[in-house]
């Protein structure tokens, strides 16, 4: 097994602490050029503050106003909008007469809950008809929800269609 040596650390030229020579002769181009270089490094040469203050703004998370301004707009406008889409949703229920044009019911029943009461749901205005019934809000306090105004109807279908259930 071979063993490895560490390599010995060169410290690397600071080109910032470079003598320039007062004069520079006419014939040597390449080393004006050379001499304008470390003067616009000079001049521009970081100090270790404003490294930190580089740094510092680098690890800073970019926050664009504009699009915060829009996220805002966009929000407000959700809001307003599915509020707005309720109120719709909430009158066209109030005046849907939950039967087709033919006379026939528009409530279809429900059957697969687990306490095993029917529900009614309207196929035209998806207007959900549910029994009384506890429900357990975010605060784990159980609550009784009240009977729909249109569960007896939902009675109603149920009673009247029970006989295609059975055989």
């Amino acid at each position: 097994m071979a063993t490895q040596t560490a390599t010995p650390r060169v410290k690397a030229p600071r080109i910032l602490k470079v003598k320039v020579a007062k004069a520079v002769p006419a014939h040597d181009p390449i080393m004006a050029e050379f001499i304008e270089v470390v003067k616009s490094l000079r001049e521009n040469a970081f100090t270790p503050a404003m490294l930190k203050e580089l740094i510092e703004g680098i690890k800073k998370p970019y926050v664009d106003e504009k699009m915060l301004e829009r996220e805002k707009r966009e929000a407000a406008k959700t809001k307003k909008d599915m509020e707005n889409q309720r109120i719709l949703v909430a009158k066209a229920q109030s005046l849907c007469r939950h039967t087709y044009k033919n006379g026939g019911e528009a409530i279809a029943t429900v059957h697969n809950f687990p306490d095993r009461q029917t529900r009614g749901q309207c196929n035209l205005c998806r207007c959900w008809i549910e029994p009384a019934h506890y429900e357990i809000g975010f605060d784990q306090i159980p609550r009784l929800v009240p009977e729909h105004p249109l569960y007896q109807r939902v009675r109603q279908i149920e009673a009247e269609t029970s006989w295609q259930l059975v055989g």
